[in-house]
C-alpha cells in the first residue's frame, strides 16, 4: 500500500489531526512517500498533528521524500510493544525533511523527538546511498532517539535540534572494549585527535575503542556549532571510511576531504559496527587550517572626525575553503578621562563607540569588513588614535598585523559647546549606544522633531529627551538584544556585587554581565536588525539562535550547569 508518490499531484497533506499517519497491526511493505505531514499545502506553515506525525507499528515499510514537520510531540514514533505487542524492524526512513519547511532548510520544527525509535530493532535511518540521507533539524527534543538494537543513522544532516543529534540515553561515556548494553549496544562513538587543513584538503585522524577485531564504519560531519553538550550534532555529511579494531579493541582512522566540502569548522564522527548498530555523535573538534592565515589589511587606518565611521578591514589568505572565525575588539586606553582633554589618545566614552565582535567567514569569503562609528565632538583635541586588535581564531591562524591604529584626524578651530545639545547628534548617540546602527532617515527626522517642537521651552526639551531615552530602552531592538542579553546572563549566572564609594564604601548588586561581554553579544544579536525593514523578524530569530547556542557552549555555562546534571 501507498501512501502518496513522487509526483507532486499526489501528494497528500495529512496535517491538522490528532494524529497524521498510524501504521498498525502488523501489515507490512508500507510506503509513505512525497507528503507534507504537519504542514499547509505549501509546506512553509505549521498545521499540527497534535498526537505527532507518523506512528510506525509495522514491518518493512519505506518513509521517503516526505516534510514531516510542525507536529506536536514527534516527527516519527514507533510504535509501543506494550500496545502492538512486538517489535518493529525492517523499516526505511530515508530522504524526508524532519524538523524543516519544504526547502529542507529553514526552520519549522515538531514539538518533540524527530524520530524516537522506542523498542524498534534493525531499521534504517537514512543510509549510504545517494538521496538516502534525512534532514533533521530544528526539533525540540533530540534528533534520533531510543531503540533496541541494529538501527543504523547514516549519511543523515543533523543539526539546530535541541537535543541531542542521537541519543542513546545521554551523552554516554566510552567504555573499554564496549561491553555495555541498551540501545545500539551504546555503541562507542570515535575520537577526532585532529583536524588540519592545507590549501587544498582537510585531514582528519582520530581514535576507536570498541568490539575487538570488528571492522566499523566512521561517518565524518562538518557543523557551523558544536551542541551544547559537547557532542554532535551532524550537519553536513562529509564522507566514511573502515577502521577495524585490534585484539585490545582499538583502532585508529584517517580520513581526507576537499576543503570545498567542509562547511563549518566544527567535526564530528558515528561509528557504525557490522550489525548497524550506530553510536552517538562524537565530541566536537575543531579545524585548524595551517595555511589560512587572518589579519589586518593595513596597520593603520586614518578617519576625519566627521566621516561618521571607519571601515576595518580583516583578510583571510591564501586559503579560504573552510569556515572560519577571528574576534576583534576595540582596545580603549583613555579610560574616564574628560572628552576636552588633549593627550592623542581617543576614548570610547567620547570620540569613537566600543566595538566587539566575532568575524566569521564562511567558505570562499576572504575579506570582512567591520565598522566603527566615530562621534563628532567639538573640542579642539588635535589628532587622536585608538588600537583594534584580533584574537581567539578558528579555522585559522593570526598573521600579521593583528594589532592596527585608527587615527581621528580633528575638524574643530577652538573649543566650542558640546554637541550632545545638539538634537541630531542627541538622537543619533541612542542609535549608536541603544541598537548600535545609524539612525534611518524617517527615525532620526521623527526623534529630532519630536525635540525641535518644543522650540525655546527648555522644560519641554529636557522632557522630550527624558522620553525619547525611555522610548529607545523600551524599543524591540534594545529589549530583543541589549536587554536580553542582561536577562539571559542573569537567569544562568544571577546577581553579582560591586563595591560603591558615594556616600561611603558599601556593597550593592550589580549586572553579572561585564560592559565588554554585553557589548560584544548585543553587537552580535543586533547586527542587521532595522525593525520594519522586510525580512527582519527572522534575521532577528536567527541572531538570537546563534547567541543562545554560543552562548550554552561558553565554558563558564557549562561549568555552572554540566550536562552530568
Amino acid at each position: 500500500m501507498t501512501i502518496g508518490a513522487t509526483a507532486v499531484s499526489a501528494r497528500n497533506i495529512i496535517s491538522g489531526n490528532e494524529l497524521g499517519i498510524s501504521l498498525g497491526g502488523l501489515s507490512t511493505r508500507f510506503t509513505i512517500q512525497g507528503n507534507y505531514i504537519g504542514t499547509d499545502i505549501t509546506g512553509n506553515v505549521a498545521l499540527a498533528n497534535t498526537f505527532g506525525g507518523i506512528v510506525l507499528g509495522t514491518n518493512d515499510a519505506t518513509i521517503g521524500g516526505n516534510v514531516i514537520s510542525g507536529n506536536d510531540l514527534f516527527g516519527i514514533q514507533f510504535g509501543d510493544p506494550s500496545l502492538f505487542g512486538t517489535t518493529f524492524r525492517g523499516n526505511l526512513i530515508q530522504g524526508n525533511f524532519i524538523g524543516t519547511k519544504a526547502d529542507g532548510v529553514s526552520a519549522l520544527g515538531n514539538r518533540g523527538y524527530g524520530i524516537d525509535l522506542l523498542d524498534g530493532a534493525s531499521n534504517s535511518v537514512g543510509g549510504t546511498t545517494a538521496g538516502a540521507g534525512n534532514t533533521i533539524a530544528f526539533n525540540t527534543q533530540a534528533a534520533v532517539t531510543g531503540g533496541e538494537t541494529g538501527n543504523a543513522i547514516l549519511g543523515n544532516s543533523i543539526f539546530s535540534n535541541g537535543g541531542l543529534g542521537i541519543d542513546l540515553g545521554g551523552v554516554i561515556a566510552n567504555d573499554d572494549c564496549d561491553g555495555d548494553r541498551g540501545s545500539n549496544n551504546k555503541q562507542n562513538f570515535p575520537v577526532i585527535t585532529s583536524v588540519l587543513a592545507n590549501s587544498t584538503t582537510t585531514s582528519i585522524q582520530g581514535t576507536l575503542n570498541s568490539t575487538a577485531n570488528t571492522q566499523f564504519r566512521i561517518e565524518f560531519f562538518a557543523n557551523s556549532a558544536c551542541d551544547p553538550s559537547g557532542n554532535g550534532e551532524g550537519q553536513t555529511f562529509l564522507g566514511f571510511t573502515n577502521a577495524t579494531t585490534d585484539a585490545s579493541c582499538n583502532a585508529s582512522f584517517s580520513f581526507a576531504v576537499p576543503n570545498a566540502s567542509v562547511t563549518g569548522p566544527m567535526i564530528t564522527a558515528t561509528a557504525t559496527d557490522p550489525n548497524n548498530n550506530t553510536s552517538e555523535f562524537s565530541a566536537c573538534a575543531s579545524l585548524a587550517d595551517l595555511s589560512a592565515t587572518m589579519q589586518f589589511s593595513a596597520a593603520s587606518y586614518t578617519v576625519g572626525e566627521g566621516d561618521k565611521r571607519v571601515d576595518v578591514t580583516i583578510t583571510r589568505s591564501p586559503n579560504s575553503n573552510a569556515a572560519a572565525s577571528v574576534s576583534f575588539a576595540t582596545s580603549d586606553l583613555a579610560g574616564l578621562q574628560s572628552c576636552n582633554t588633549v593627550n592623542g589618545v581617543a576614548s570610547s566614552r567620547c570620540d569613537y563607540e566600543a566595538r566587539f565582535a566575532t568575524v566569521r567567514f564562511a567558505p570562499g569569503e576572504t575579506s570582512k569588513t567591520v565598522s566603527i562609528f566615530i562621534i563628532d565632538d567639538s573640542y579642539l583635541e588635535g589628532p587622536e588614535t585608538f588600537t583594534v586588535n584580533l584574537g581567539n581564531p578558528l579555522g585559522a591562524t593570526l598573521g600579521t598585523p593583528t594589532i592596527a591604529t585608527v587615527a581621528i584626524t580633528d575638524n574643530d578651530l577652538s573649543n566650542g559647546p558640546s554637541l550632545i545639545a545638539a538634537p541630531g547628534v542627541f538622537v543619533r548617540a541612542h542609535y549608536l549606544d541603544f541598537i548600535n546602527r545609524e539612525p534611518d532617515q524617517s527615525g532620526l527626522d521623527f526623534w529630532t522633531k519630536e525635540i525641535t517642537s518644543c522650540g525655546s521651552d527648555q522644560a519641554c526639551v529636557q522632557l522630550r529627551r527624558i522620553n525619547l531615552s525611555a522610548a529607545f530602552y523600551l524599543s524591540i531592538e534594545f529589549q530583543q538584544t541589549g536587554y536580553l542579553v542582561e536577562r539571559i546572563y542573569k537567569t544562568a549566572f544571577g546577581e553579582a556585587s560591586g563595591v560603591s564609594t558615594s556616600g561611603s564604601t558599601h556593597v550593592l548588586i550589580v549586572p553579572f554581565v561585564r560592559l565588554n561581554d554585553f557589548l560584544l553579544d548585543t553587537q552580535q544579536i543586533g547586527a542587521g536588525i532595522i525593525i520594519g525593514q522586510t525580512g527582519w523578524e527572522t534575521a532577528l530569530e536567527n541572531n538570537k539562535r546563534a547567541f543562545t547556542l554560543d552562548f550554552v557552549q561558553r565554558p563558564s555555562f557549562q561549568t555552572r550547569f554540566p550536562t552530568s546534571i
